[in-house]
Formats: structure tokens, sequence, C-alpha cells
């Protein structure tokens, strides 16, 4: 098996432990989540049954959610670019697009900033390049006894991720500034299409804290199935004026991906 295979199942995995916060009251929950263009039945429906005070979606284009934002998230404010959805039972009360997708990529991110009442945070939602990487060519190479088959495939998974980490690095150099200039607390909700020791989670955690580590957790923390092995690649990162209490992976298979919830708890 090649090294761009071993690479992101290895990395699937938080390695630290730290103490449990769920002593802490909680101020307000945030979902991120892929929703795969709300291609399958039940997508709309989890979300209904499992709204967070602040939802980040991926894959989630306005003309999608209709019904949603007319209805079931009526009371939610809202905003949209292209691929990206950000609902927030708090008012926003300032918006804009950071980069979006065009005739070479289809990674997106924008932000809103958010007034709670006592405080303005600052929620970043972050898709960076898909690597598309063909599901059957990768269920190939574990099933397949034929080294040479193998060898073949894993080079082609190998290129596709060179590509995209290439689109990463352009990607993630937008984004920081949005990061290091904000006067407010950050929550980047993100589809980093990453594992947790790669480049892109490196560099976001430079600026921002893994908010589901934090949280206290540990063990395999799956948040992609459609390799049918583990994988994280969805996070909510945080700035440290803001305390994740608790965290939690849905693990409902309603898109190729698992939201990600996390409680907040502004340090005072």
């Amino acid at each position: 098996m090649s090294l761009g295979l071993v690479y992101p199942i290895y990395l699937s995995y938080p390695l630290i432990n730290f103490s449990k916060k769920n002593n802490v009251k909680k101020d307000f929950s945030v979902l991120t989540y892929n929703v795969h263009g709300f291609k399958d039945e039940g997508t709309k429906e989890f979300l209904i049954e499992n709204k967070a005070d602040i939802m980040i979606l991926q894959e989630a284009r306005e003309s999608q959610q209709k019904l949603l934002k007319n209805q079931e998230f009526k009371d939610y404010y809202s905003e949209f670019y292209g691929l990206l959805t950000i609902y927030s039972k708090y008012p926003i009360i300032q918006t804009k697009e950071i980069f979006t997708k065009n005739n070479d990529f289809n990674g997106a991110a924008a932000y809103v900033d958010i007034d709670l009442g006592n405080d303005t945070i600052r929620i970043i939602n972050l898709y960076l390049e898909p690597m598309y990487i063909d599901k059957d060519l990768v269920k190939d190479i574990i099933k397949s006894d034929n080294q040479q088959q193998v060898e073949e495939n894993s080079k082609k998974v190998e290129l596709k991720l060179v590509k995209g980490m290439q689109s990463h690095v352009s990607q993630l150099e937008e984004v920081k500034p949005y990061i290091k200039a904000s006067k407010h607390p950050i929550i980047l909700g993100s589809d980093l299409n990453s594992t947790p020791l790669s480049y892109e989670y490196n560099q976001i955690n430079k600026l921002l804290i893994d908010s589901y580590i934090n949280s206290g957790k540990s063990g395999i923390a799956t948040t992609f199935h459609g390799f049918k092995f583990p994988i994280r690649i969805d996070y909510l990162f945080n700035s440290k004026e803001l305390i994740p209490t608790n965290s939690l992976i849905i693990r409902k298979r309603f898109s190729d991906h698992y939201p990600v919830i996390v409680n907040y708890k502004l340090e005072k």
C-alpha cells in the first residue's frame, strides 16, 4: 500500500486525551456538516431534528433548501455563498465571501460576524478543494491481491492528493488574514478534505484550537465514511477566548460525512 493511501488512514485518529470539561455551562452550540448537496434522503429532516444555535454547512446551495429557509429555519438569520450556508439564531451584523468556486477550483470560504448580545464572534465557513478520489478505486486498492494493480491505483490516488494539496495551499493563504485580523473570537467550521496531521490541519491549528480534541475527546473520530475506513476531515476550531465544553460526532449516514457539534462557552 502506498504512502499516499496509508497517510490519511493513519492520521484519522486523535492521539491526545485532555480532561473533560462537561461541568462548564454551555453558552451556545455550533454544528458543521457537509450535507452532500442534500442528495441523500433524511438530510434535511436530520437538520430539523438537530438544530444548533449556529449551523455551518458545506455543499449546501441556497436553492436546495428553500423550504428549510422559509419554514423550519425561518427564525434563523442566514447567509448563502455558493456551496456554503451559515444559519444563526443570533443577528448577523457583517458578512463577506473570502473566495468562491471558479473555473479551476471548487473550494469556497466566507465569514459572518454574529452578535451574541454580550459579545460578537466571527464564524468562518471553509470548504477546501475536494481531492476527487474515486471511492471504488480506494476499495480496489484495499481488497486487491494484484500488486501491480495496487501500485498503479495507489499512484493515481497519490497524484490527486498532491494536486489537491496544491490548491489547498493557495486557499488557506486567502483565509488566514481573516483569522489573524479578526477583532472578535473565532469559530471556524470546515470540511478541510485533509486529515489531522496534514499540512492543512497544521496551518489552521497554528492559529486556532481543535475544538473536538480540546473538549476532552479521544479515540476514533471518523467524520467521512465514504471510503469504508476511519478518516477525519471535518472540524470545528476556536480561538482561545472560547471554551469548547462538549463535542459530538453524530454517526447518521444521511450524507457521506458525519456532522460535528460542539458546545461553547465564552471565557470571561
